[in-house]
């Protein structure tokens, strides 16, 4: 497995069919917390809400591994590609309500933008 330099160990599991978008949380290195801030922003999925942010802290359970410049830019690859966070919750497994099946939810528009 490879290491980043934030303490992250890419997830290599067979149930994911492509292990170089998505990292698993291992351990939060010392030098950081939860409230650390980073010079670039990354979406990451929260479980608990089943939706998708887009934030410049790390160390949440799902990561997509791109990062970018601006929140603004961060926002808009969501938004032109939610085939790919769409296709991860199906390999997470996530459940569904009828109402958000041709979907995923972006929570600092609150928009359910649908594929």
């Amino acid at each position: 497995m490879k290491t980043t330099d934030i303490g992250f160990e890419r997830f290599e599991d067979d149930f994911y069919a492509d292990p170089k978008t998505m990292f698993i949380q291992q351990e939060i290195p010392e030098e950081y917390n939860f409230t650390t801030e980073f010079p670039t922003w990354i979406i990451a999925f929260c479980p608990d809400t089943d939706s998708w942010f887009v934030t410049n802290q790390r160390f949440f359970y799902y990561e997509y591994e791109k990062e970018f410049a601006t929140e603004d830019e961060g926002v808009a690859f969501f938004k032109n590609n939610p085939n790919i966070f769409y296709d991860e919750e199906i390999r997470m497994e996530v459940y569904r309500p009828y109402f958000r099946k041709n979907g995923v939810l972006l929570d600092n528009t609150n928009e359910f933008i649908e594929l």
